[in-house]
């Protein structure tokens, strides 16, 4: 189900994409390469404004229910989280003590300015 509705998703992003990219804006936009400035067509300066916006309305809608469906299915599954689990608290031992030969000596500041 989720593999289907994120491809869904997919599909209308791009189609929605494609829709604002052939609408005529400031500058003409790239529905004026397909003959958007002449003609009765249905992409024409004035047919294809209102056919483009209301298909850019859907698709936007659309678009959002989906991406609201894919965070609400997303969430509700149960994941397992690093943080949430039950860590089990083993005790800790101390390491031995072996007493302080073990220990490097540590440099003294006089020995070092003399050297």
């Amino acid at each position: 189900m989720l593999t289907v509705l994120i491809v869904f998703h997919i599909i209308i992003a791009i189609l929605l994409t494609l829709i604002i990219l052939l609408q005529e804006g400031e500058s003409g936009g790239l529905g004026g390469m397909f003959g958007g400035g002449g003609g009765d067509s249905m992409f024409s300066a004035t047919g294809g404004q209102s056919f483009l916006t209301k298909t850019t309305t859907i698709l936007a809608i659309i678009f959002v229910i989906t991406s609201l469906s894919i965070a609400k299915i997303t969430s509700a599954k149960k994941s397992k989280s690093l943080l949430k689990e039950d860590v089990k608290q083993e005790e800790v031992q101390p390491a031995p003590q072996t007493g302080e030969e073990a220990l490097p000596e540590a440099p003294q500041g006089d020995e070092q300015k003399q050297q």
